[in-house]
């Protein structure tokens, strides 16, 4: 990941948008004092990459990055990935819910904020918790890294930089569980295998005998069952029958008594069918008479809103003669109306100049407001310049007198380098006499381990032999025949051979240890020698010297804190002689145009009074209120505005309203003439249809006769139907019926169904006996089979548990004793190491590489092809090999991530002026050979100096702004 360009808002210290460009930068520093934002800047690519930082743990992470006072925060980061564009912007306001957009090149991706930070991660190879580790380096414990205090600690510093604290503490507690658990299963799986060891073969055999004798039964009393069913099916079988044939002959009883009411049916039914053919005749006939009554009345109703219309137009022409009257007025409301809208104009103008000379009297009391404040901030000014000049005095006269303590701090300093290895002599006795006791006890072990093996290698040694023995063989010790081997346990499964290999490999050690333990105390005597002579090369003893060193260093400190103040102080001074003046000039030009604002109002005043007498005379009244004044003229405006639409509207609407009259009444009078024709061909038609009905009325009578006789279609349908549904149906039964009769014949007589039915009930009570034996037997069987073969499987799963117990057992013990962690640390320093040696080689010119002796790290010196220990680098060198530490460190947590860029956060406080003046030829060595963007945070002005590309944060009163410089 390449940082390309970041913008914020409202974000900290930022109140005012900011932005950084870092399209330019490669190797750059980020400058500034102590708290005015260095440090918010990677904090806010880290929160818009993944919504949070690391300071700000848990929920309520956007209250603390708002700036105060603030309710919208905003920050839009651009980076690359391998040279592919992306970006981020997050958007945070107060009660509202958290707004994050990703974009791909230029393409908005459809995430939801959850998804931003799982895409980021995935596409970055690495997770918030890796990226905090990899991207922003806490350069300051690489130092300590590289030389601690005790040897212990490199190994606690390695575990927090690398997460593996808490990992092992994971691991551990998932040991323990799983230990617990196995535990705790083996004692289940013992008890369960106690309840079910009587489950064996033989009465599993006996069991399923008997289960086979009661299916033997069972199949003869089903055979049996089955002939009885087939013979109950054909007494049920006659039973219906019977049934069957009762039901019909009572059917066909029913049909015959329906006789005489079919008869009638049938006679009706041919003379409906005569009729029939006169049915569309007489329909129409019907239908024309009822349409002309229709007609004749439609008619009446039309006439009568005829004469209504008429009455209603006779009344409005009236109503219209009244209203032109009216109409005629008009041009005397307008000619007032004209007259009261000139009025209405001036009143608004006076009023507006009114306005004017409100407006210019606030900013005349704001200009005064304004001048008065400026006054007093020009006092304040001189007051608090007057102080800081007299602070800078007082200063002064303390920088002379502690004018010659630099000098004699640079000469203490140089002492303290020699006095400085005393705690390393100190710690390196302590370790080598730890060393010392260690290899003691291990000889002590040692011994004692090998005289149990020469024992164990004696017990095999005789194992070995019996083991190639057969009966009739002749003994190799005492010479006899051998009739029958005994064979004995042994304790261990190792072989001879394996036993006389270990025993070979404790003595070696033992020996390794013995010549080891003259080393070392050979190596504590040096040591103690190399104390004395640096108290007597000081002069002093430690404690004097470091009492002396320190009361110089105070008072150096103070030197240089007093120089510091006396350099902001002026800057102060200067800042606010600058302020003075130009709140001076401000001043000045205020009063002037305050008296202009004087002026200008005393004009408005002389325009608005005579404005007043004008609108007097035209009123014919004193005016004293304008407002009030355009009150009531709208009010006589808007009466005479309303009475003029109102005449325009009335006259209007009674015209429309009577033209429509007039076309309603055209209208029914073609309606009228419309239906008489309409009638007049009705009749025609009636008289023609009385015609054809003509013989039909003759045969059968009038027309309400004929009506009565001449049925539907539908309902002669139906008749027909009925008449010969009922002939079918007789038909049909009379055959059903003998046909009953002669299945019935071949059926014998005694077949009873209750006995057959009372026989297979006792016959179901004995077989569901036996079925009830047989499911015990069933379950029985099933469960010896189950327990037999779970039996079995316990066996198995309790040795394979036997074998996980030992194991996580031998676990347990391992991490309770801290080898494993031991081991995991020591492998992953040498892998540490051997990727920061090829750092240290780039940045030292190829001088310098590590290299992990006896568990203390040292530095090869190429040029010399000596060792060194790691507390005989200099300052410079130092820096440089921790950088290198820092490098590795982060290839390492991020394995194969697009690792782009990084930043090293405030790593420089404890070195000296003289090492930082140093580092210039070793920040060139780093920028042509890091391979990376490389960020540095520091607040020391001369340590800037040596960067051509600067990233500035400056502090001014309650916010922060960046500045990017490159040369």
């Amino acid at each position: 990941m390449r940082p390309i360009l970041l913008r914020l808002e409202n974000f900290t210290a930022y109140t005012r948008p900011q932005e950084i460009d870092f399209s330019d930068l490669n190797f750059f520093i980020i400058q500034g004092k102590t708290g005015a934002g260095k440090t918010s800047i990677i904090e806010a690519i880290c929160y818009a990459l993944y919504g949070k930082v690391p300071r700000y743990k848990g929920l309520g992470v956007h209250e603390h990055l708002l700036s105060k006072g603030q309710r919208r925060m905003r920050v839009y980061f651009e980076f690359s990935v391998k040279g592919k564009r992306y970006a981020v912007d997050r958007l945070y306001e107060v009660s509202k819910s958290p707004v994050v957009r990703f974009y791909e090149g230029s393409k908005l991706l459809n995430l939801k904020v959850k998804e931003v930070e799982e895409y980021i991660s995935k596409l970055l190879s690495m997770d918030y918790e890796t990226f905090t580790k990899v991207i922003v380096l806490p350069q300051g414990q690489f130092d300590r890294f590289l030389k601690p205090n005790k040897p212990v600690e490199r190994r606690e510093i390695l575990n927090r930089l690398l997460g593996y604290d808490e990992i092992f503490e994971k691991m551990n507690r998932i040991i323990k569980d799983t230990l617990s658990q196995l535990r705790i299963k083996k004692e289940s799986l013992d008890a369960e295998y106690e309840s079910i060891k009587y489950a064996q073969e033989g009465i599993l055999r006996e069991k399923e005998e008997e289960l086979k004798k009661k299916r033997q039964n069972l199949e003869h009393l089903t055979k049996e069952k089955e002939d009885l069913s087939a013979l109950l099916q054909k007494a049920i079988e006659k039973e219906r029958l019977q049934k069957e044939l009762s039901e019909r002959e009572s059917e066909l009883s029913k049909l015959l008594s329906l006789h005489e009411d079919i008869q009638k049916k049938r006679e009706k039914l041919y003379t409906a069918k005569e009729v029939l053919d006169y049915a569309p005749s007489l329909k129409e006939y019907e239908e024309l008479s009822e349409n002309i009554h229709k007609l004749t009345e439609e008619k009446k109703l039309l006439n009568m809103e005829l004469l209504k219309y008429k009455d209603e137009l006779t009344q409005m022409e009236e109503e219209r003669k009244r209203l032109e009257q009216e109409y005629t007025k008009l041009d005397e409301l307008r000619s007032k109306e004209r007259e009261l809208e000139i009025t209405k104009e001036r009143l608004i103008a006076l009023l507006d100049l009114q306005k004017k000379i409100n407006q210019t009297l606030t900013q005349i009391e704001d200009r005064e407001k304004q001048r008065n404040r400026l006054k007093d901030e020009l006092g304040i000014l001189q007051e608090d310049l007057s102080q800081k000049e007299k602070q800078l005095s007082d200063i002064e006269q303390k920088l002379l007198e502690l004018e010659n303590v630099e000098e004699e701090y640079a000469k203490l300093t140089a002492i303290k380098s020699i006095y400085d290895q005393l705690p390393h002599i100190y710690a390196e006795i302590e370790k080598t006499e730890e060393l010392l006791k260690q290899n003691k006890e291990r000889l002590v072990l040692l011994e004692s381990d090998v005289k149990n093996l020469e024992g164990s290698l004696f017990e095999a040694y005789v194992h070995e032999i019996k083991s190639k023995l057969l009966p009739g063989d002749i003994c190799p010790v005492c010479g006899n025949e051998v009739h029958k081997i005994v064979t004995h346990h042994r304790s261990e499964d190792l072989s001879f051979a394996q036993i006389r290999e270990k025993l070979e490999s404790l003595r070696k050690e033992e020996q390794n240890i013995l010549n080891s333990l003259g080393g070392y105390e050979n190596r504590i005597k040096e040591l103690r020698q190399k104390h004395e002579e640096i108290l007597r090369s000081g002069g002093m003893s430690q404690q004097e010297f470091y009492i002396k060193y320190e009361e110089i260093k105070k008072k150096y400190h103070l030197y240089k804190s007093l120089k510091e103040k006396e350099k902001q102080i002026r800057q102060v001074c200067e800042s606010s002689r600058s302020k003075k003046s130009e709140k001076e000039i401000v001043l000045s030009k205020l009063e002037a145009s305050l008296e202009h604002a004087k002026e200008h109002l005393s004009e408005l005043k002389n325009q608005e009074e005579t404005e007043m007498k004008r609108l007097s005379e035209i009123l014919g009244r004193h005016v004293r209120d304008p407002k009030r004044e355009l009150g009531l003229l709208e009010e006589d405006l808007g009466k005479i505005k309303g009475r003029i639409a109102s005449v325009q509207h009335e006259y209007e609407n009674l015209r429309k309203y009577m033209e429509e009259l007039r076309i309603k009444a055209s209208r029914i009078e073609e309606q009228i003439k419309q239906k008489e024709r309409l009638k007049e061909d009705m009749r025609t038609r009636l008289a023609e249809v009385g015609k054809t009905l003509y013989p039909a009325l003759q045969k059968f009578g009038d027309i309400e006769k004929l009506k009565e006789l001449c049925l539907p279609k539908e309902e002669v349908q139906r008749l027909e139907k009925e008449v010969i549904d009922y002939e079918r149906h007789t038909e049909s039964l009379k055959t059903q019926i003998e046909r009953l009769k002669n299945i019935l014949s071949g059926y014998p007589q005694e077949l009873s169904r209750q006995r057959i039915e009372e026989k297979l009930k006792d016959l179901d009570k004995v077989i569901y006996r036996v079925n009830q034996e047989m499911g015990i037997l069933i379950r029985e069987v099933q469960e010896i089979r189950e327990k037999i073969e779970r039996r079995k499987a316990i066996e198995q799963e309790i040795i394979k548990l036997s074998r996980e117990l030992w194991k996580y057992e031998a676990l347990e013990k391992d991490m309770r004793s801290e080898k494993f962690p031991e081991f995991v640390s020591r492998h992953m320093l040498q892998t540490i190491l051997d990727r920061a040696s090829f750092y240290l080689l780039k940045f030292s010119s190829g001088i310098y590489e590590f290299k992990l002796t006896e568990g203390d790290l040292c530095v090869i010196d190429r040029s010399s092809g000596h060792e060194r220990s790691v507390f005989t680098l200099s300052g410079g060198e130092t820096f440089i090999a921790s950088l290198s530490l820092a490098f590795a460190v982060s290839d390492v947590i991020s394995h194969s991530a697009p690792l782009e860029s990084m930043f090293i956060d405030e790593g420089f406080g404890a070195l000296d002026r003289e090492t930082r003046e140093s580092l210039g030829e070793f920040f060139e060595l780093i920028k042509l050979n890091a391979g990376r963007m490389v960020g540095i945070i520091s607040h020391l002005e001369d340590l800037a100096e040596k960067f051509d590309q600067k990233i500035v944060v400056e502090k001014r009163g309650d916010y922060s702004t960046i500045r990017v410089e490159v040369i």
